[in-house]
């Protein structure tokens, strides 16, 4: 299901490297800690050398600001100011932001990371400072295709939850805490794959969303799950990204005909030019899906959300699927590549497709009926 329908169309890719209604959720609200002995970070390339920990294309000096840990992490980077064009901008908080025209990234500068690799430790402790914490206020929620009301569902939404719901039921059934990991999330409600998972049955997980403007609405939904302004990278390195960057009013959004989204849960026909839609072509840090997940303890996943606008292969490709374990994946599939026979030869069987949708299980947790193995 697309995410939105200003979502983040990628058109580019430029690696930089070589290469029954419940309790609101309630997350942990600190990520793992790091091993004792890896406690204190190498504070340049030639410390990593010495360690063995790096690659030619690694020769970056780490910035200080590395070295902090979750705790740094601000209840409300959203305060962080537009970058003016004169390259580098400062915040309350310290943290110098991305510069990108006019556009206001909930994220650090980057340029030092690039070309680190997915599983090196100050990719997971950079991307650690980039996450913004679970919520802890209550939902503000618009109501508009957000999957809590069955009567205004996209038919990408619908076919998707019907899919979780049977795959998941004896576990929703009894409360059982889940977990999920979602890309392309948007504002967090809008065509959201999780918010019902989040709200009605206390799953908590991660959020990715690369246009800064969605991130910002995402940021006053009050989700209680983790979420970072960046794009999936296609490469095991952090990389970027260049992308065409689609925004719709609020008020739009909400006068949106449900019979509209029904028939299209994306909005490829509304065409940027019009007042109440624009587009900015940007580039954008792309990380790897395994950082993320790393970074917020979350290798183990019971659901993954996967929109990412022509580039889901990619992403696939870049994930080390023997250090992970996913029980279901919902792909929003839009390449002619066998998607199918891929998740195939990494343990997965289709479960079902319904246009661009493709939903996967694990051989490992579930039989080919989609029953769960005990």
């Amino acid at each position: 299901m697309s995410s939105s329908p200003s979502g983040s169309d990628m058109y580019l890719v430029h690696p930089t490297s070589s290469l029954q209604k419940r309790s609101p959720p309630r997350p942990p609200s600190t990520l793992p800690q790091q091993k004792e002995e890896e406690e204190e970070a190498p504070h340049t390339a030639q410390d990593l050398r010495a360690r063995g920990k790096t690659n030619s294309s690694s020769h970056i000096t780490v910035n200080s600001s590395l070295l902090s840990t979750l705790q740094r992490v601000q209840d409300d980077k959203s305060q962080s100011v537009k970058v003016q064009s004169s390259g580098e901008g400062s915040n309350p908080d310290g943290h110098q932001r991305v510069n990108n025209g006019s556009l206001k990234y909930f994220i650090d500068d980057y340029k030092e990371m690039l070309g680190i690799g997915q599983e090196e430790r100050r990719a997971v402790w950079w991307v650690r400072q980039q996450l913004h914490p679970p919520s802890t206020s209550t939902y503000h929620l618009t109501g508009v295709l957000n999957a809590m009301d069955d009567r205004y569902l996209s038919a990408s939404q619908e076919f998707i939850g019907e899919q979780v719901q049977k795959l998941f039921n004896k576990s929703l059934s009894s409360g059982g805490d889940g977990r999920f990991a979602e890309a392309g999330a948007y504002d967090g409600e809008f065509l959201s794959n999780t918010l019902w998972l989040e709200m009605e049955n206390k799953w908590g997980g991660v959020l990715v969303e690369p246009n800064p403007e969605s991130f910002a609405r995402l940021l006053k939904k009050g989700r209680k799950s983790w979420a970072i302004n960046s794009c999936l990278s296609t490469t095991p390195y952090i990389s970027t990204m260049a992308i065409n960057l689609h925004v719709m009013a609020d008020n739009v959004t909400q006068d949106i005909a449900a019979d509209f989204w029904r028939s299209s849960s994306r909005a490829r026909h509304m065409t940027p030019t019009k007042e109440d839609h624009k587009a900015v072509q940007a580039e954008v840090v792309c990380v790897p899906l395994y950082t993320i997940l790393v970074a917020t303890g979350l290798t183990s996943l019971d659901f993954l959300s996967l929109d990412v606008e022509f580039v889901e292969m990619g992403v696939l490709a870049s994930l080390p699927w023997d250090k992970v374990d996913i029980k279901v994946l919902a792909i929003e599939h839009l390449t002619e590549e066998d998607l199918e026979a891929f998740l195939r030869a990494r343990g997965y069987f289709l479960v079902a497709h319904q246009n661009e949708d493709w939903v996967f299980a694990s051989n490992k947790h579930f039989d080919l009926h989609g029953v769960p193995i005990t």
